[in-house]
């Protein structure tokens, strides 16, 4: 096998080997985190237009960076309203959202874990992941960790669409 395959398959069955999430339910209430020494590596979604909701699901991936000191933020956003967050030092390990029927919208909190390695580089935002009411499957490219997050909502849709600030760590 060449160099550049071999390599191709280690990402891949690195990729393969990340904890597999459980979509969330519709309308509810959700919490999700990393299992210790995991960071976030992939977050998929789907929009309903009956529950004008989304279902989330959310994979980790174990990486020795990644420590167990970690904490929750305080809600990040009022319904309707845009929502920017970076980790104070560290990488996204969970999720906790919940949903309001009157405003058709998401409040969400992140759960930050600290990494061994504190000095972040090439840092930069992703262009939008969705569209409204389009699916989203963003995947953190290989060596990179999800490290905040910007999302506005739009009343028309109903519907938020999401950017990820992402980093590396040495």
């Amino acid at each position: 096998m060449k160099p550049i395959a071999a390599l191709a398959s280690l990402i891949l069955l690195a990729q393969i080997m990340s904890i597999n999430a459980v979509y969330t339910k519709l309308d509810a209430t959700f919490g999700k985190q990393c299992p210790a020494g995991s960071g976030m590596t992939k977050i998929v979604s789907y929009y309903s237009s009956g529950y004008k909701d989304r279902t989330w699901a959310f994979y980790c991936r174990k990486d020795s960076k990644v420590t167990s000191i970690c904490h929750w933020s305080s809600w990040l956003n009022w319904y309707e309203s845009e929502l920017l967050y970076q980790c104070p030092s560290g990488v996204l390990t969970g999720v906790y959202s919940t949903h309001n029927n009157y405003y058709q919208d998401r409040r969400f909190r992140f759960r930050c874990c600290q990494t061994k390695k504190v000095c972040q580089y090439n840092c930069r935002w992703t262009s939008y992941v969705n569209t409204f009411k389009g699916r989203k499957n963003y995947m953190v490219p290989y060596g990179y960790f999800i490290t905040g997050a910007k999302s506005h909502h739009n009343d028309r849709h109903e519907d938020r669409v999401w950017r990820f600030l992402i980093c590396r760590f040495q």
